[in-house]
């Protein structure tokens, strides 16, 4: 909560793609429901097309609705990437970027607390910095992609940029661990022309995700520790400023009385009839749409398999594709009864609820990954698009998933390797240990039984006055004791005092450790202020010396008056630390203010650090 027990206004403009917009919007109602203002920006089409919000969030959550602006070669009505083939995508984008004005204007008509921002609208920073307002990119791409993307090349570095496809199939030279997660040569070439290059009309996706990542304040992953530790290091060495896992947002859903009832019934009415854990789901998300070849190879594979489907299958994207795809002659009439193909909406949240459902052939968008996890449905890939080779790469080191064998150079596979693949992870016994990762990764990523991660510092304390000499600082006020400490700056130093309890009333704070030299000589440890559950006992570690002393100190007042305090977050919703960092952050929190003195004064951000709990 504010301090003072202010509520925020925080603006969210995602990308138009609902696979941007729906993990938005579901980080979104997670805000709201701690009692800030949400202003959720998109055009008039994209909102009207979001799923409906539970009745207690409306009040807290404002849609605000831009109109689109006119592109010449954007076909009419197209307002998000469901709308249009994939090569007219980049006209998506230079609409986007024709909202600028618009967004000044709400900007400077609402002047929000802080506002969180996609990398298709690089330009938001610049905007926003007019009114001094914070900024925060929302990455729904994992920590690993954004690792592999690269620190800015030139910002305070020699890295250079890639230059060709080969280059973006071997794990880069910043990642300090051994790592199999790279591109394949298809996966990359397919996207290397329009994301790394651009064109006369449109800005490269690189040339986006660069600018977004040098001139954001803070950075926000949809990751959580328990998952990515290595990763999320990485972007904080890379980038030099605050990296938050804000965890792994899986969807939820709110049913009122115009949900599509009947389909789902009859969808269920099948599934019941079918053998538990046999049937294998399949859907390639709102975006990725196979090629002809593709699609009868992956028919027949399910064909002789002989496994039961059920396969949600988009023919087309957009009333504008005019590249219709076609199942195999016959394919329905010999599946029939074993599988179904349905070309409309269907509840895939539901579906892979369902204890008939065994497994899930999917493209290896995150969303769809997260859900599968959700349900412990393990994973077969076939990438086609942007992220999901690299989320295919990390799911296959972490064993939870197995990709369809494909050639490297042009992406091709067989109706066998995909019957073989599909029967691999479903039946098979070599198999089991995908079955068992995903419900390993649904105690982690989805459900955590302990806290995620920390946000820690170390400070040297006298009387009153906090003064720090790391680059590590904490985001957030602190329980300590049963109260709460308040960060305030002052001439590059940092204040504790006292505030109310009652101003961070909400926050959900999961547990702290609290260290100090007497702590350890008498064996003492703090313990979760909800439950009591020892988090750390440092009382076995010897005292080290002291990392944090400032000039003019003694090692021994440093050591005497040094403490090292942790706020654990639950790494799969939201976590805690976020709320209290939008208040921080914010124009008239005292962080900003410190953060913003410290860059004039050394011209670089502070860096805090993300670590897993033991």
């Amino acid at each position: 909560m504010a301090e003072n027990g202010k509520k925020l206004h925080i603006a969210v403009f995602p990308w138009l793609a609902f696979g941007h917009m729906i993990p938005y919007l579901e980080l979104s109602k997670l805000i709201a429901q701690k009692g800030h203002k949400i202003s959720f920006i998109s055009t008039a089409k994209n909102i009207d097309r979001l799923p409906k919000l539970p009745p207690n969030l409306v009040p807290f959550l404002n849609f605000v609705k831009l109109p689109m602006p006119h592109v010449e070669k954007l076909p009419e009505n197209a307002e998000a990437t469901i709308d249009v083939p994939y090569e007219q995508v980049k006209y998506l984008k230079i609409a986007q970027d024709g909202l600028q004005e618009s967004m000044a204007k709400f900007l400077e008509d609402s002047v929000p607390d802080f506002i969180l921002f996609d990398f298709t609208s690089y330009w938001i920073p610049s905007v926003a910095k007019t009114f001094n307002i914070p900024t925060a990119y929302f990455s729904i791409f994992i920590a690993a992609f954004l690792g592999f993307a690269g620190p800015v090349p030139g910002l305070n570095n020699d890295y250079e940029i890639r230059k060709t496809p080969e280059e973006y199939t071997v794990p880069p030279k910043w990642v300090p661990f051994e790592t199999t997660v790279s591109w394949k040569l298809f996966e990359v070439s397919r996207i290397f022309e329009a994301s790394m290059e651009g064109d006369e009309e449109n800005v490269s996706d690189i040339f986006r995700l660069y600018k977004t990542l040098e001139y954001c304040d803070v950075l926000l992953v949809r990751s959580c520790s328990e998952f990515e530790p290595q990763w999320l290091k990485v972007l904080e060495d890379i980038h030099g400023k605050p990296v938050f896992p804000v965890g792994q947002l899986p969807t939820t859903s709110y049913e009122d009385n115009t949900m599509k009832i009947d389909t789902w019934r009859e969808i269920k009415i099948w599934l019941d009839k079918q053998e538990k854990g046999k049937v294998i789901y399949v859907a390639f998300g709102s975006e990725a749409k196979p090629s002809q070849n593709e699609l009868t190879e992956i028919s027949l594979g399910l064909e002789i398999s002989g496994l039961p489907f059920f396969w949600v299958l988009r023919i087309k994207r957009g009333e504008y594709d005019d590249e219709l795809i076609q199942l195999p002659e016959g394919f329905e009439d010999r599946t029939k009864g074993r599988g179904i193909v349905c070309t409309s909406w269907a509840p895939q949240l539901k579906i892979l609820s369902h204890e008939s459902v065994g497994g899930f052939l999917t493209h290896s968008g995150w969303s769809s990954v997260v859900e599968a996890i959700q349900f412990e449905k393990p994973l077969v890939l076939l990438t086609f698009l942007a992220d999901q080779g690299i989320n295919a790469r990390l799911l296959e080191e972490k064993n939870m998933a197995y990709s369809v064998p494909r050639d490297d150079r042009d992406g091709s596979f067989t109706h066998h390797s995909m019957a073989e693949s599909l029967r691999l992870v479903l039946v098979e016994e070599e198999g089991e240990i995908y079955k068992e990762k995903v419900k390993e990764g649904k105690k982690n990523l989805c459900y955590p039984k302990r806290p995620a991660c920390w946000q820690r510092v170390k400070f040297v304390i006298f009387g009153s006055q906090v003064r720090f000499s790391t680059r590590r600082i904490s985001s957030s006020g602190i329980y300590i004791c049963g109260k709460v400490w308040a960060l305030k700056s002052r001439a590059g130093m940092l204040q504790c005092e006292f505030v109310p309890r009652q101003a961070f009333e909400g926050v959900n704070l999961v547990a702290l450790i609290r260290w100090t030299q007497a702590d350890t000589d008498h064996g003492c440890t703090s313990r979760d202020l909800a439950g009591g559950e020892v988090l750390k006992d440092r009382s076995h570690h010897s005292q080290e010396p002291s990392t944090s002393t400032c000039a003019g100190t003694s090692d021994m007042e440093a050591q005497n008056s040094e403490m090292e305090i942790g706020l654990a977050v639950g790494g799969a919703f939201l976590s805690s630390a976020l709320n209290v960092l939008f208040d921080r952050l914010a124009p008239q929190g005292e962080l900003f203010k410190m953060f913003q003195t410290a860059k004039q004064e050394t011209g670089r951000h502070y860096a805090w650090s993300s670590d897993c709990a033991k």
